[in-house]
């Protein structure tokens, strides 16, 4: 039996799929698939030298390494709870276990009181906190993962967040607790390498962004007025320009792309050519066929 061929049986054995384009010849990409819950360590995909040799793979500190293993997806714990109690205390999370949280008398907790370490890396259920009320801001909490700096939540104060290792922090870093009661910028979560935003994650960050903004710019008196939770008004003269991101990350295949990109020009070529529309625009935006075209892309329906 040839080695070329004991290597496609061990690769076999260890993954749940393993695709090669061009059949194994120079050039060729080898890309390694696991099961859900886990993801292929340490790379997910090799290429094939002109000399007939896969990639050479090696860890993070630099060791090489001679077969691809699939490692399972982590939660990390919540580390800070002020004023109130984590049980059971841990720095990671296997899929399927539960943390719990509860106040200290006189404090109300606001979030979830159990969530649930899932399949991709992220828990069920809203970041916990506990508050008694007693300043401008509510305790804006602490997500699974971080830790932030102590102090209290008046007007003009800060708080700010750091991440545990291996973990990048997605949001705000510092926040500010401002005048009208509301935090400045948006809430920090802490996400690991491997684990990807589903879906309804990403409708609700798109529309939770939109309406904080707006709520937190907006007077009271304005407010009471007119909802601003899905629109943007845009005064007659002005411009707004409007951007549309597409995720090239490694969580999306060439072919998904490319359907993104095609189904975005499209889009781009019917607003641009639909003239009751660009009237519209000179006076009141609705923003909501953005939320749906982003919802049927991320689930493939475009």
């Amino acid at each position: 039996m040839g080695a070329m061929s004991l290597l496609w049986i061990l690769l076999f054995i260890s993954f749940q799929k393993v695709f090669s384009t061009q059949g194994g010849l120079p050039g060729s990409v080898l890309t390694y698939h696991c099961e859900p819950g886990h993801y292929p360590f340490p790379v997910s995909h090799r290429s094939c030298s002109a000399d007939g040799e896969w990639t050479i793979m090696r860890s993070a500190n630099g060791r090489r390494l001679s077969q691809a293993t699939c490692k399972e997806l982590l939660c990390p714990g919540q580390l800070q709870l002020d004023h109130g109690e984590i049980w059971p205390r841990d720095q990671w999370f296997r899929p399927g276990s539960n943390q719990s949280f509860s106040c200290q008398e006189g404090f109300t907790l606001s979030g979830s009181a159990q969530r649930n370490c899932t399949l991709s890396g992220e828990w069920t259920g809203n970041t916990p906190a506990c508050d008694n009320h007693a300043d401008d801001c509510q305790d804006p909490g602490v997500p699974p993962g971080a830790q932030r700096t102590a102090g209290r939540f008046q007007t003009g104060d800060k708080v700010n967040y750091r991440c545990q290792s291996g973990l990048d922090l997605l949001g705000s870093a510092e926040r500010v607790c401002l005048e009208n009661r509301e935090w400045s910028g948006t809430a920090p979560r802490c996400q690991g390498p491997h684990t990807f935003d589903s879906p309804s994650v990403v409708a609700a960050a798109m529309s939770g962004s939109l309406s904080g903004v707006m709520d937190v710019l907006s007077s009271q008196e304005f407010k009471q007025k007119q909802s601003f939770g899905r629109t943007i008004r845009v005064a007659k003269g002005s411009r707004l320009n409007i951007y549309i991101l597409l995720d090239s990350s490694g969580s999306i295949s060439k072919e998904d792309f490319e359907s993104a990109k095609i189904a975005t020009i499209k889009l781009i070529k019917k607003v641009s050519t639909t003239k009751p529309l660009l009237q519209e625009l000179t006076d009141l935006l609705p923003i909501s066929v953005l939320y749906v075209f982003f919802a049927a892309l991320l689930v493939g329906q475009l």
